[in-house]
């Protein structure tokens, strides 16, 4: 009996040690690509130094006295490649900016903590840095239409038209707290942080590779340029300081131009959170209520699309967005 336990105790210590031999090569794994990431992944735009750390941005099309430069502003968990069809149609006519926030894909992290300060002056200093012109048109979508409200207001005088794609509404969250809650625990990325960090979700990128993305993406690039850790963190501290940023928010201004797009039906994942199915349409009418309140000039909606209306309708965000430059044009011209 005793040498069955010893060996057992061997055999424990074995894996064990065996384990932590693993997770050891696997985040010096880590280390070493992260280091040589931008070498082995060249970034689609350029790394613009932004005071001590870069932020990558994609600036696609000419720029023009007479049409305001479009910027995307993704949301959480979203990143420039995300929106290579819009940008490449919307190339053709006018300037536009694609870029990643801090801690996405080729750009930096930030050392400080997040906040609407560091976000909205990430943004206002990375446009300086690559010489674009404002004022802009802010294109944002989901979570991105705070921040570009947030940026908004911070800069006023830097933007002139604003197209809010299937954005978060502050007033659905405050309508429904519980949903929102238990929405944005299932948002947070501890899980995927420590496999990244430790390089299991690189050495098994087959396994994790994502199924949603349009054909023509490269999924080499999601895989080893953006699923690491810095971006799994950065998603977390997002989901985690988003009721404060939307409790900071002001009304929406009435003198720039707006247009929300919002896709037929929104799925609200309810029933998988523990919700009815009546719960599921009250809340997917509720969502629908609240973008038809936006005090917008132009409410679109996307028809057979998803959440993702960049990847499902891009043509119509590009169409949106070319009619609301022609509107400013004519103002100007008036």
């Amino acid at each position: 009996m005793k040498r069955i336990k010893k060996v057992a105790i061997v055999s424990v210590s074995f894996l064990l040690l065996l384990c932590t031999l693993l997770i050891i090569i696997g985040i010096l794994y880590e280390k070493y690509t992260l280091k040589n990431i931008v070498q082995d992944y060249p970034p689609s735009g350029e790394r613009f130094d932004i005071g001590g750390r870069f932020l990558h941005a994609n600036i696609q099309g000419e720029k023009s006295d007479k049409t305001p430069t479009v910027v995307i502003e993704a949301g959480t968990g979203s990143w420039s490649e995300d929106w290579q069809i819009v940008q490449k149609q919307l190339a053709k006519d006018t300037q536009i900016v694609t870029y990643d926030r801090a801690g996405y894909g080729w750009s930096d992290p930030s050392s400080e903590p997040l906040s609407s300060e560091q976000l909205t002056s990430d943004l206002h200093t990375l446009l300086g840095e690559a010489g674009v012109d404002t004022p802009i048109i802010l294109v944002a979508h989901s979570s991105g239409g705070i921040y570009s409200r947030m940026y908004m207001e911070r800069y006023p005088k830097d933007v002139i038209g604003l197209i809010l794609v299937d954005a978060r509404h502050e007033g659905f969250s405050k309508q429904y707290p519980e949903y929102t809650e238990a929405m944005l625990e299932t948002e947070t990325q501890g899980s995927n942080s420590f496999l990244a960090r430790i390089g299991a979700l690189r050495l098994l990128n087959n396994i994790f590779a994502p199924d949603h993305l349009p054909e023509q993406f490269d999924i080499d690039v999601y895989m080893n340029v953006l699923w690491d850790r810095h971006f799994f963190d950065i998603i977390t501290e997002e989901v985690n300081n988003m009721g404060n940023f939307e409790r900071e928010l002001s009304p929406l201004p009435e003198d720039i131009r707006i247009t929300v797009i919002t896709p037929d039906t929104h799925h609200m994942n309810a029933v998988e959170l523990g919700f009815s199915e009546e719960d599921e349409h009250l809340l997917q009418q509720g969502w629908h209520d609240h973008q038809l309140s936006f005090p917008a000039d132009r409410h679109v909606i996307a028809e057979n699309s998803s959440h993702s209306v960049m990847f499902d309708r891009p043509e119509l965000i590009v169409e949106e967005t070319l009619h609301m430059i022609e509107t400013i044009k004519k103002e100007k011209t008036r």
